[in-house]
């Protein structure tokens, strides 16, 4: 595969981290590629950004959606071991938590560590046999005391992303990366008429969804892929017959 633009954009911005409420790298990124292709780039309150390109008649306005937020984590305390405590940010599955590197996003830089817990040979048969839950999950990042830790740059309300890089797989027509879906759709969108919206939604915040009721679009376009299931019945869309649209003629087209 040629490695052309499109792609070096897609790898900044599915490896740039915006947990939810963190969203600022990522903002910077489509802030700085919108800039030369829209009549207007701004943020609002919710910290959603919003790209207008204007067009030659009042209608129809159409609006394409997304969200600038991942999944992730977020510190909460530090152990005297000097190991993490961490909450989920979004909806995590437990088993594929342990042994996944991350980064702990700091005042100084991300630092690098891994999920991990008790080890099974020391833990009690009864739990041996059961999935690990969150709560008693940490992430080690090399530290052998809170001290070090806090000495790293450390400190509860740190917010963590696992690390995964931006990957052409095999077959070609395929990519694998920490945030297919939303992201690449605002790249996308530059090439949109009249709005583009990126914000946190991986939480559950519903960013894109007050959007509408502001700018009353005629159309509106969600910038979300399907998902790609073990089986076919698990996935909303089948892998290469296009994007899912929703497009009526009501602000909330897209929710």
């Amino acid at each position: 595969m040629v490695w052309d633009e499109t792609l070096q954009l897609f790898k900044e911005l599915t490896e740039a981290p915006g947990a939810p409420g963190f969203e600022g790298p990522v903002r910077e990124i489509l802030a700085r590629r919108m800039a030369p292709l829209a009549d207007r780039v701004y943020t609002d309150n919710l910290g959603s950004l919003v790209a207008e390109k204007r067009g030659t008649a009042a209608s129809p306005k159409v609006m394409i959606a997304g969200h600038m937020d991942e999944v992730g984590f977020l510190v909460t305390r530090i152990t005297d071991e000097g190991f993490l405590r961490f909450q989920p940010l979004g909806g995590w599955w437990s088993q594929v938590l342990l042994a996944q590197r991350v980064h702990v996003i700091t005042r100084n830089g991300p630092i690098e560590g891994v999920i991990g817990s008790v080890p099974p040979h020391i833990l009690p048969e009864e739990k041996r046999k059961k999935p690990v839950e969150i709560k008693d999950m940490f992430i080690d990042v090399g530290a052998t005391s809170r001290e070090e830790a806090e000495s790293f740059g450390i400190r509860p309300g740190d917010p963590v992303v696992p690390i995964c890089p931006f990957t052409v797989m095999k077959n070609e027509k395929l990519l694998m990366a920490r945030r297919g879906g939303p992201r690449p759709a605002g790249a996308e969108g530059q090439g949109a008429p009249e709005y583009g919206v990126r914000r946190g939604d991986g939480a559950g915040r519903g960013g894109p969804a007050r959007r509408p009721d502001e700018r009353q679009p005629d159309r509106a376009r969600c910038g979300v892929c399907g998902r790609r299931g073990h089986r076919r019945r698990h996935a909303r869309r089948e892998q290469g017959r296009g994007p899912g649209q929703a497009g009526r003629r009501s602000a909330g087209a897209h929710r």
